[in-house]
């Protein structure tokens, strides 16, 4: 479930599944902004996640967490995610420095 209060203007947003809390911050750029969107396919396709099914659990409405940054075409976007402790509502310890897609390894 994403929670329907954003803080920071749009650029933090908690996700929540049960007890556990997940932290999204939009790091950069600073004009990108997060909202929240009926769980459809912005071409007009089907987007199979958000048809109701016969169980009661898939007739539950989803929602999409998207970033929105308006007239661009090509940017570098740096997103931070953390699990929160049982009771924070943000990190308590810094978030670490982002590290470039072209640096990560399995």
């Amino acid at each position: 479930m994403i929670r329907d209060t954003m803080k920071k203007a749009g650029r933090v947003a908690l996700l929540k599944q049960g007890n556990k809390t997940l932290w999204v911050e939009i790091q950069a750029p600073s004009t990108a902004k997060f909202t929240i969107m009926e769980a459809k396919s912005l071409l007009g396709l089907s987007f199979p996640l958000s048809q109701n099914g016969s169980n009661e659990r898939d007739k539950i409405p989803l929602n999409k967490l998207v970033i929105q940054l308006n007239q661009v075409t090509e940017q570098t976007l740096t997103v931070a995610m953390t699990i929160l402790k049982p009771g924070n509502i943000e990190p308590d310890t810094p978030l670490p420095d982002p590290i470039s897609l072209d640096n990560w390894s399995l």
